[in-house]
């Protein structure tokens, strides 16, 4: 019998959402991909509602949690910004982006995406004011740094890691 782990479940998700979009995560669509039977998935979680928001936590660890603390221990204001960049371009704008959509039809997603939202923009509220920049502004730019950057997944999830940096680095030499 295949051992399938709780985070085996939600990468494979992430797989679906990327790729066929949140109307294929169903039971059969997951336990077919991981070639494992329904038993395995009721033994992890209770229900499909279970699952969706197991892995919506998952996401919220995996795309932001542990991108903030990879952040908080670098040294230097200029550094952090950097590597938040970094590390945010390197996760899936296609995941982002279809997350976002399902959660037009999905209470538990719509609550995990604002929250997400407000916690990412906490912390880069927190980090312009590091900068040294006032609360006022530190909060207008976090919101249109925020807003660019989630419209660019919106509109461009497709677009390439390189160009996603260049552009990137343009609207912060302008802040």
């Amino acid at each position: 019998m295949k051992k399938i782990k709780k985070t085996d479940w939600f990468k494979e998700g992430f797989l679906i959402l990327e790729t066929d979009g949140f109307a294929k995560i169903i039971i059969d669509n997951l336990c077919d991909r991981l070639q494992i039977t329904k038993g395995s998935f009721y033994h992890h979680f209770k229900n499909m509602d279970g699952y969706v928001a197991a892995l919506m936590d998952y996401w919220l660890e995996e795309n932001t949690l542990s991108i903030i603390r990879q952040v908080n221990v670098t040294k230097g204001i200029r550094s952090k910004k950097k590597m938040l960049d970094k590390l945010a371009i390197d996760r899936s704008l296609k995941l982002e982006q279809t997350i976002r959509a399902w959660g037009y039809s999905n209470e538990t997603v719509k609550k995990q995406v604002n929250e997400t939202d407000k916690i990412r923009l906490e912390y880069l509220i927190e980090l312009e004011k590091q900068e040294g920049k006032s609360p006022s502004r530190a909060k207008d730019v976090a919101i249109l740094s925020y807003a660019t950057f989630i419209g660019l997944q919106q509109l461009f999830p497709d677009l390439p890691k390189k160009e996603q940096n260049r552009l990137n680095q343009y609207f912060s030499a302008k802040f």
